[in-house]
């Protein structure tokens, strides 16, 4: 641990909440609607676990992958209480070590969410491309090969993550945000690696939504029945990571190189994590719309839901979409 002198009569975000008149009051209300906010992402996210779990019809790898990513959305999305939590109590702001403990967690699961998505990508674009590798593939070592991939890139993100813990100074008050954890010349690496992790995702989306273009307008039929429902799910995937994921990774990169007040950093910040938490959840809200079969297994699992939606939980849909691996949706 670096050893320094911190004071808090420096720190211009402490100091504003304790001057300001009502200023724990103030993060009550932030971190409360932001809570709310988490709390319908946390439920989008297991439910969509939960009916991937329930239902066989979704138990292709993509599919896996896809409630994996929720999976590991939930604890993201439970990270996101901390900071109203400990508002409520009267202690908005701790110590960096303890919060450091307390979010490291969801922190790593968060980043692997990331992967996941650009992981999911990966397979729609073999699924596409290369539909007959993709059908005939060793099922058993594609999946340990993602798996793999999973386990290292976590173990990178802890080795990054306890090299800030051990150059940050663990005296200094945070108000135990995941973003408080990422700081010093260790967060130009870990912003990097999401931006291109973001940009990756968007290529390989926008590389499947031109392939699924030609193959419909050079009259190919190996995707032919769910080109529509691909290409929704794509554009609303792209818009809502680069909204929610790139240029929220983008903004906190460029604090790091341009002098931002730290008051005005942090405000921004704080706006832009509910796009994150947006992003994070979106599975589930984006499948059921855009997805027969998904909104079929949604209303199954809760008749309120085909209630609410005047049909019936046996939605009619063209289940010959399950001969295409390109189909994921």
């Amino acid at each position: 641990m670096v050893n320094s002198t911190y004071n808090s009569s420096t720190d211009l975000w402490y100091m504003y909440f304790q001057i300001k008149t009502g200023g724990y009051p103030t993060l009550i209300e932030m971190y409360g609607i932001r809570s709310i906010i988490a709390l319908f992402a946390l439920i989008f996210n297991l439910s969509l676990v939960y009916v991937t779990l329930i239902k066989k019809s979704l138990h292709t790898f993509c599919q896996i992958l896809i409630a994996l990513e929720s999976f590991f959305g939930i604890f993201l999305n439970l990270n996101y209480f901390v900071s109203f939590v400990l508002a409520l109590i009267g202690q908005p702001f701790i110590k960096f070590v303890p919060c450091f403990w307390i979010q490291i967690l969801s922190i790593i699961t968060g980043n692997n969410a990331q992967m996941t998505m650009v992981l999911i990508g990966f397979d729609r674009l073999f699924a596409i491309n290369l539909p007959i590798w993709y059908k005939n593939r060793n099922t058993k070592v594609y999946t340990l090969l993602v798996v793999a991939i999973l386990i290292l890139y976590a173990s990178y993100q802890l080795f990054l993550y306890l090299n800030v813990l051990a150059d940050t100074d663990g005296e200094i008050l945070v108000t135990c945000s995941s973003y408080d954890i990422s700081r010093g010349s260790w967060s130009v690496i870990m912003y990097f690696n999401g931006i291109t992790l973001s940009s990756t995702l968007m290529i390989t989306y926008i590389l499947i939504w031109i392939l699924v273009f030609l193959r419909k307008n050079l009259g190919g039929n190996a995707v032919s029945t769910s080109n529509r429902r691909i290409i929704k799910s794509l554009l609303i995937i792209i818009i809502v990571n680069m909204i929610g994921v790139f240029i929220n990774n983008i903004l906190k990169q460029f604090y790091n190189f341009v002098a931002v007040d730290v008051v005005t950093k942090n405000f921004i910040t704080f706006i832009n994590s509910h796009l994150s938490i947006v992003a994070y959840s979106s599975n589930a809200p984006v499948l059921y719309f855009v997805s027969e079969k998904y909104r079929a297994a949604f209303n199954d699992c809760f008749p309120l839901l085909a209630y609410l939606n005047g049909s019936t939980s046996h939605s009619k849909q063209n289940w010959s979409d399950n001969n295409y691996p390109s189909n994921c949706c």
